[in-house]
């Protein structure tokens, strides 16, 4: 042939690009070669001007990394303090189409077009908080706790995505609270202060019970605090207004009839129930009152006929009362015969009488041993008069001084007084004359 010219022997182009002349080796500007199917036409020119017919040649260029869109459903976290309190699902959507393509708009001589498409994709991966890498196959859940979820796609190229990283928090589950204290008596009241011991806990891997640092206040309130919202646990003593308490805390409870109620807030914001408690104390004795109900006045001490004998039994407002029986009994016990049930009031016999009475209330506390001495007397005391002295001719002179006028001018009289009970008795003497009138007192 005629040979090359002397310049520009080769024009070259890329799919709608305009044509570049070169000699010899040409280089192809790769800004003109962005990831896609491409498509290099190279005509050849002699110094007359004759051209060759264009060869070309499909290039495929993939210099983009995929991408990795998520979605995660619900779309927010629904709980306090970016936690998710039902069971998040996560899709994952890559993509290895290039961000741009050049403009393919005007049409050139052979449809040269670029084709804006990468590579292909060759497979998606993700992580959890950096453990072995899974394979994406669908939408997956996250179990309770802290998550952070990395995905990583590659193209058939072997571009490789980085930093895809999202965290994540999730708490399905709710808190607990128990109640402990010791054993019941079988009573059902105790005799001593009882430690009762709430505790709150919060399943693992949960969102905790600490609460975080600047947290709002209202833990235990009706509405729900802001972010940084509280956490801990929540109590209350005899139906007042629950209040912050620490985990676990210790409440003493005393005398009476209480009751004890709590609940507990996770990092979540997720409830515990509420979960009560009663108990009954009771540290005090019960008290028996005796009192008699005379049928005649006593005199001296002494009761000259029977009374009647009423136990009494009473126990503080706070107390487990007296009733009912067996567990609380009132009980006495006359001149040593033993101890019986009191029914209702009740005599005593003729003599120095020994009561002692005792109560024993619901919870089983039982009162000091009273005594009661109550002395009866109904039998009159007996006197007997003896011979006076001298006897015999006192009693001759009387004979003779009623018939001449005279009689002795003194006698000395005896009499004999006797009581079966009581070691004293008083004596009253009346001396009558003959005529019944009293001629000494």
């Amino acid at each position: 042939g005629v040979g090359a010219p002397a310049h520009g022997e080769l024009r070259w182009r890329v799919d709608n690009s305009v044509p570049v002349s070169c000699d010899g080796t040409c280089a192809i500007d790769p800004t003109l070669l962005p990831t896609g199917t491409h498509l290099i036409g190279v005509t050849g020119f002699d110094a007359l001007g004759n051209q060759s017919s264009e060869q070309t040649l499909t290039l495929k260029v993939d210099t983009n990394a995929p991408n990795t869109q998520v979605t995660i459903s619900p779309a927010g976290p629904n709980g306090s303090n970016a936690w998710y309190t039902s069971t998040p699902f996560l899709t994952l959507t890559p993509s290895d189409q290039p961000p741009f393509g050049p403009d393919v708009s005007l049409p050139i001589s052979g449809l040269y077009r670029l084709l804006p498409e990468g590579s292909g994709l060759a497979s998606t991966t993700y992580t959890d908080n950096g453990g072995a890498p899974v394979a994406y196959t669908g939408s997956f859940p996250l179990a309770d706790g802290s998550h952070n979820i990395c995905f990583v796609s590659a193209d058939v190229a072997g571009n490789t995505e980085t930093g895809n990283c999202h965290p994540y928090r999730v708490d399905v589950h709710t808190p607990s609270v128990t109640i402990a204290a010791p054993a019941t008596p079988a009573s059902g009241w105790y005799t001593t202060t009882v430690p009762v011991t709430v505790t709150a806990a919060d399943p693992a891997p949960g969102s905790g019970l600490a609460a975080p640092a600047g947290a709002t206040p209202g833990l235990c309130g009706d509405l729900v605090p802001a972010d940084p919202a509280p956490a801990g646990l929540c109590i209350s003593i005899d139906g007042a207004p629950f209040v912050p308490t620490a985990n676990p805390t210790t409440v003493s409870i005393t005398e009476g009839r209480h009751s004890v109620a709590a609940f507990s807030v996770d990092a979540s914001g997720r409830h515990s129930p509420i979960q009560a408690a009663s108990y009954q104390v009771d540290l005090s004795p019960p008290q028996a009152v005796v009192r008699t109900v005379a049928g005649a006045a006593a005199q001296g001490g002494w009761w000259r006929t029977p009374p009647t004998v009423v136990l009494r039994a009473t126990d503080g407002d706070q107390s487990s009362g007296v009733s009912p029986a067996p567990s609380a009994m009132l009980q006495y016990n006359l001149n040593n015969t033993g101890w019986q049930n009191y029914t209702g009031p009740f005599t005593v016999p003729e003599g120095v009488n020994i009561i002692q009475y005792r109560l024993t209330d619901a919870a089983g506390l039982t009162s000091a041993v009273q005594t009661l001495t109550v002395p009866v007397d109904v039998t009159p005391p007996v006197v007997v008069a003896t011979t006076p002295t001298p006897a015999l001719w006192l009693q001759l002179l009387s004979i003779l001084g009623n018939i001449l006028g005279f009689s002795p001018s003194q006698a000395t009289l005896h009499w004999t007084v006797r009581d079966n009970l009581s070691p004293h008795v008083h004596v009253s003497l009346i001396i009558y004359n003959v005529t019944g009138q009293a001629v000494r007192a």
